[in-house]
Parts: C-alpha cells; sequence; structure tokens
C-alpha cells in the first residue's frame, strides 16, 4: 500500500498540489485556461486544495510519513522504511 500511495503522491497530487500556489495575479484573479476544459483558478486551488489536505490525513491514519511519500525512487523508499525510528 505504500508504494501505491508514494506512486499516486508523487505521479499526481504533488504536481497539482504544487500549481495550486499562483502567482499574485495570474490565477488568482485572471483564471489561466489550458485548453479546452482545465482552468486554473480560486475554486480549482480550493479543490485540490481539499484533496491534498485529505490524502495527508489518510496516510496519518496508517501512520505513513510524509518523507515516505516523498522518496522519488523505490530505492530510496526502501532506504527509508529500513532506517525510519
Amino acid at each position: 500500500m505504500l508504494f501505491c500511495l508514494n506512486s499516486f503522491y508523487q505521479r499526481i497530487l504533488a504536481p497539482l498540489w504544487a500549481s495550486t500556489t499562483p502567482p499574485e495575479v495570474l490565477g488568482s484573479k485572471i483564471p489561466i485556461r489550458y485548453g479546452k476544459t482545465i482552468v486554473f483558478d480560486a475554486k480549482r486551488n480550493a479543490a485540490v486544495n481539499k484533496m491534498g489536505s485529505n490524502f495527508m490525513q489518510l496516510c496519518q491514519r496508517f501512520q505513513i510519513q510524509q518523507m515516505m511519500l516523498e522518496a522519488q525512487r523505490t530505492s530510496d523508499l526502501i532506504w527509508k522504511i529500513n532506517s525510519a525510528p
């Protein structure tokens, strides 16, 4: 399960979550449109932030530390698992 959650965090959640911190004007006051279906605006940012917070709460319930989610390679994750207190 840890490897699946790590993969979801690395591939999907982290990039989306990083995009919720827009510059001062673009994305917060002026929406950014990407293609026909994706709009980066305050509403989208709030939804992604909620998803990220819920995901982190789920991981906390399973006692999965954030450093485990941030391991970018399988070997790094295995090393962190074996060296965790």
